[in-house]
């Protein structure tokens, strides 16, 4: 079979629904959602896949603890039915991709950013940012600060695209990422810092689901009380709700259970690295299995 791209990966779709069956099994975290600029950023929505499609082909919202990585959807193909296989091709390298690693690279070799590393990444940011480039904020000009602007920018550009493991673990920061991670699941939990403003509930409509052209259209069609996305998350709920509205988790879908589960099986200095292939070592005696395995 092929890769089940958009069955296995993408958002969850009823199997009675009109759009065809799909599982969406890759969740993305709470606080991914927020690590995008709030009006700017047009990949947030594309990235995050926060809600699902119903039996009666209905828009509906998810909870933050089941949000799912939203590149791969179904209905993207035009394939209907419980098909799992739709023929989508996993992406090796993006033109995004290749702008970064010469921004990083540059930056390495030159001890600071060069106007060509800062056009680079200038690039994937502005195409992001495509009618709010007003909200990109200032490139850093020195090594340090223009590093960690890459690593951001490759941490928002590839959510869902097999790359971030990878970088942090050349990056050496695999451990730390991990651990500053759970210190902000925890403080999305309890509406501390930066979450302060997070609802613990959002309330919504079930409303038919627009198959749009531009994935803004789509999610134009989520009804929320209080406004838009770009409103109704970063506010405190309303006491209660309207006729018509259901009360879905948001915030308060995220327990200890969740935040004491996040990456429980990461171990530091053990599998970061793939194991060496069993024939590898048969082949040579002096070789023994490494890297924790």
């Amino acid at each position: 079979t092929d890769s089940k791209l958009g069955f296995s990966n993408g958002l969850r779709i009823d199997g009675s629904s009109s759009y065809g069956a799909a599982n969406g099994q890759i969740e993305a975290i709470p606080t991914y959602f927020y690590e995008f600029d709030q009006i700017g950023d047009s990949r947030r929505d594309v990235t995050i896949a926060y809600f699902s499609i119903n039996k009666d082909d209905q828009i509906d919202l998810a909870t933050a603890n089941l949000m799912r990585d939203g590149k791969f959807r179904k209905y993207w193909t035009g394939i209907t039915g419980t098909n799992q296989t739709l023929g989508a091709n996993w992406p090796i390298l993006r033109y995004a991709d290749v702008l970064l690693m010469f921004a990083e690279a540059d930056n390495e070799i030159n001890g600071s950013p060069t106007a060509e590393a800062i056009a680079a990444y200038e690039a994937v940011r502005r195409r992001a940012f495509t009618g709010h480039e007003g909200r990109m904020g200032t490139t850093p000009t020195d090594k340090e600060g223009f590093f960690r602007a890459v690593q951001q920018e490759r941490f928002l550009e590839f959510g869902g695209e097999g790359i971030r493991k990878y970088d942090l673990i050349r990056w050496n920061e695999l451990e730390s990422i991990v651990n500053n991670t759970r210190v902000k699941l925890a403080a999305f939990q309890k509406g501390e810092g930066k979450y302060a403003n997070v609802p613990n509930y959002v309330y919504t409509k079930l409303v038919p689901f627009r198959n749009a052209a531009s994935v803004s259209q789509e999610m134009a069609g989520l009804e929320l009380l209080g406004g838009t996305v770009q409103e109704v998350m970063y506010k405190p709920a309303p006491s209660s709700a309207l006729e018509g509205y259901v009360r879905k988790n948001w915030r308060a879908a995220v327990n200890d259970t969740y935040v004491q589960g996040f990456a429980v099986a990461f171990k530091p200095g053990q599998s970061e690295l793939f194991p060496l292939y069993s024939d590898v070592i048969n082949q040579n005696f002096r070789l023994k299995q490494d890297y924790g395995y």
